[in-house]
């Protein structure tokens, strides 16, 4: 009886010994899991910033402003050590144009912190981007006309949607109130990506993409005068024209986050913009997108 309890002791401490070494070897493997995941996630970052810096962006002609997301430049003034780390809220996004002795010309602003989007450091494919969560007035403002009315422009940008259900019937992302203004949005009811060119007359006048869903994608949008086109990923999705007079000046302000629509948020990721102040050459315009591709992970159609 007294051998059996003994034996029966000793098996159950040599099987508390072996689950103390499991726990330790699986603590060791999560650990090194982590360790191995922040060290592919800090790489990517890394080539992201290589791959914006060396990005041939700043030789096409017209490059009005460029906002991004992955170099801590686009937020922090060269000559200071402030940092911008995970879920700080962003009041100065700045132009990235690496011809530009002043960062801060054309840059998006908000100073209002209750307003301010928030800085994600993973967030699309890993990557950072600035979290708008269809709060009212939550936008950043650029201070911007291209002295042509956006008669012709090329813009760029690489956005995914959150879904829920504290999002807006219509999600704005990139607009230019005003006579002449356009705006990229985003209708949830129509299931669409939304380019919309306003005239004196108020007129709207749209060319969309199908599929307003929560992939990342690279929305490109055209605009010669009363020509306009919208580009998802690279594909031709409508073409269309119009006959817009437009008259007199428009507002100078370019907002990102929102819509002209009044309460038109957009919830979700902004990652980069890119405005020309001309309608790109085919060419050209493939030559962005391939950058904003090979950096995002997203696929060319």
């Amino acid at each position: 009886m007294v051998i059996t309890m003994l034996k029966n002791e000793k098996n159950i401490a040599f099987s508390l010994i072996e689950i103390a070494m499991v726990l330790i070897i699986i603590g060791i493997l999560v650990t090194g899991i982590t360790q191995g995941s922040n060290l592919i996630s800090r790489s990517k970052l890394t080539m992201a910033v290589k791959l914006t810096n060396s990005a041939e962006i700043t030789s096409i002609k017209d490059l009005s402003f460029w906002l991004e997301a992955s170099s801590q430049r686009s937020f922090v003034d060269d000559g200071t050590n402030n940092l911008i780390e995970n879920g700080d809220k962003v009041a100065n996004w700045l132009n990235f144009d690496l011809r530009s002795s002043n960062p801060t010309k054309f840059s998006a602003i908000q100073g209002d912190e209750t307003k301010q989007p928030t800085y994600v450091r993973k967030a699309i494919n890993k990557l950072p981007a600035l979290l708008f969560e269809a709060v009212d007035d939550q936008e950043m403002a650029i201070n911007y006309s291209n002295g042509d009315n956006h008669r012709r422009f090329t813009i760029f940008s690489v956005v995914q949607r959150i879904e829920d259900g504290d999002e807006n019937d219509v999600s704005g992302i990139v607009t230019q109130m005003g006579e002449g203004g356009f705006s990229l949005e985003g209708a949830v009811a129509a299931d669409r990506w939304d380019l919309n060119l306003v005239d004196t007359l108020d007129a709207e006048f749209a060319a969309s993409a199908s599929d307003f869903d929560e992939n990342p994608v690279i929305i490109s949008l055209w605009r010669n005068d009363g020509i306009a086109r919208i580009y998802k990923n690279g594909d031709l999705k409508d073409s269309k024209t119009g006959d817009f007079k437009i008259s007199g000046t428009n507002d100078k302000v370019i907002n990102i986050g929102s819509s002209a629509a009044a309460g038109s948020y957009f919830n979700g990721y902004i990652a980069e913009v890119i405005y020309f102040s001309r309608n790109l050459k085919n060419s050209e315009r493939k030559v962005v997108e391939e950058y904003l591709a090979n950096k995002y992970d997203i696929g060319l159609i």
